[in-house]
């Protein structure tokens, strides 16, 4: 089994899930880094970090066709993300695992900082459930 990281929209209950909902294996898991989102934006972004970014591991049989269909969503624009492979710990057991995932390119990380939302905790559903919760989404 080969593994995927997601932190974002396609996490469990989030906006593209349906891309990810025929994984076989879908448990809590963490990687090293920092969540990062432009104003406006429904989309966070990874970049380097020292603290720890919540997702979920996706684990499939056959990664490599699933990764050629997210490829094609992921790199739609051409200029924010790039896939690579990271250490990700799994969630109760500590496992420590490779597993893909999507990142920012230096660009856009470089904005993403400069002009970004730090997601404090590196939760992206505590940040949308957050901003549900927040006077101006009443």
């Amino acid at each position: 089994m080969d593994y995927l990281f997601v932190y974002g929209s396609m996490v469990s209950g989030g906006e593209h899930a349906t891309l990810v909902a025929d994984a076989p294996l879908r448990v809590q898991a963490r990687s090293r880094g920092e969540l990062y989102v432009l104003p406006g934006s429904r989309y966070p972004g990874l970049v380097e970090g020292a603290s720890w970014v919540q997702g979920e591991l996706l684990g499939y049989d056959d990664l490599e066709s699933k990764l050629a269909e997210l490829d094609r969503f992921e790199f739609a624009d051409g200029e924010c993300y790039s896939r690579e492979r990271r250490r990700v710990h799994r969630e109760g057991t500590g496992e420590v695992l490779v597993a893909w995932t999507y990142v920012c390119r230096p660009e856009y990380c470089a904005r993403l900082i400069a002009g970004g939302i730090h997601v404090r905790g590196g939760d992206w559903r505590a940040y949308l459930d957050n901003l549900k919760g927040s006077p101006r989404h009443r």
